[in-house]
């Protein structure tokens, strides 16, 4: 009579020969749950050899489902069903773009178990020589944008090796371009506007121009004119973030994005907000002067919430559109 592994997801039988036989279902590289057996002299060596019978299967048919892709089908896949929910803003975009423009041009319809790194290397030297127009003057890709092509595919190639898709490749043999040092100049003080500039819009903000009333509906664009914050900073504004007591504007614990979506055939179709709950950097998560002007500005954009009958909660979003969105 067989025996269930206690808490081990397997069953196993004491033969009459002395052996013991394991057997447990396996998710099979088909996507059908079958169930597998292995013999040993005790319960442990007949588990092991269970298991290594399994990783021989699953590797396996891993090779077989490999000799199907091709360096596009792949990137395809890896795209759009392992990196996309995990790119940030238009990073989906320039992975997309750097594939259609500069790789599968060059090696797309070759298979991945048989690519190799001359084939990479093929990408390279053509993207150090592509040229494009700027400002009406014909100019190569520099060292820093050809890298930015190949960042992404080593990316998605590094998964497939991991993954027993292809055979490993050494990417510090790959011959890159090397990036021109340029001298540093000395930093100037950030400053968002020219001062002309700025206290025209402050003046307007502070409702100093005649017939130009102050409307909360521009109150985002006040904020980012006045702190040189980014639009997605802007827009991940939560209650939480303003301090009044201490004076301070906490930006970058969120930031509000727009991604674009894509069929399986990588076809544009459409955008969704996608909400990050920190910036890229530490250094981007900083606190900001509030200001006297800021402060009154939010006082009244909440009091205009609560106008409407709506009481904000710490964590809701400052600023929304008309469908209640960020």
């Amino acid at each position: 009579m067989a025996k269930k592994g206690k808490n081990k997801g397997y069953s196993y039988r004491y033969n009459q020969s002395g052996t013991v036989t394991c057997r447990a279902y396996f998710d099979m590289p088909d996507g059908n749950r079958t169930q597998l057996s292995a013999t040993g002299k005790t319960e442990e060596e007949s588990r092991k050899k269970l298991l290594n019978k399994y990783a021989k299967i699953h590797k396996e048919g891993k090779q077989i489902k490999s000799n199907s892709y091709t360096v596009k089908s792949w990137l395809n896949y890896w795209l759009n069903e392992v990196k996309t929910e995990n790119l940030k803003g238009g990073t989906y975009d320039g992975y997309y773009s750097s594939f259609k423009n500069h790789v599968i041009p060059i090696i797309g319809k070759i298979k991945l178990k048989d690519l190799k790194l001359d084939n990479i290397q093929k990408v390279v030297n053509k993207a150090k020589k592509t040229t494009f127009k700027k400002y009406g003057k014909t100019q190569k890709i520099s060292a820093k944008g050809v890298k930015e092509i190949i960042a992404p595919l080593k990316q998605a190639l590094i998964y497939a090796m991991d993954n027993d898709f292809m055979p490993y490749i050494n990417f510090k043999n790959l011959s890159m371009p090397k990036e021109k040092k340029e001298k540093k100049e000395k930093s100037k003080s950030r400053s968002s506007r020219p001062k002309e500039e700025q206290e025209i819009v402050t003046k307007y903000f502070k409702n100093e121009i005649p017939n130009l009333p102050f409307d909360l509906y521009y109150a985002p664009i006040c904020v980012m004119d006045l702190r040189g914050i980014r639009p997605e900073e802007c827009a991940g504004l939560q209650w939480v973030d303003i301090d009044y007591e201490q004076d301070i504007l906490w930006v970058g614990n969120h930031t509000v994005v727009k991604n674009a979506t894509y069929d399986k055939n990588g076809k544009r179709t459409g955008t969704k907000i996608v909400i990050e709950d920190s910036t890229k950097s530490k250094a981007g998560n900083r606190a900001m002067p509030l200001g006297s002007f800021l402060a009154n500005l939010f006082k009244a954009k909440y009091q205009s919430c609560l106008d409407k009958g709506i009481s904000p909660k710490p964590t809701d979003f400052i600023f929304l559109n008309k469908l209640g969105n960020p």
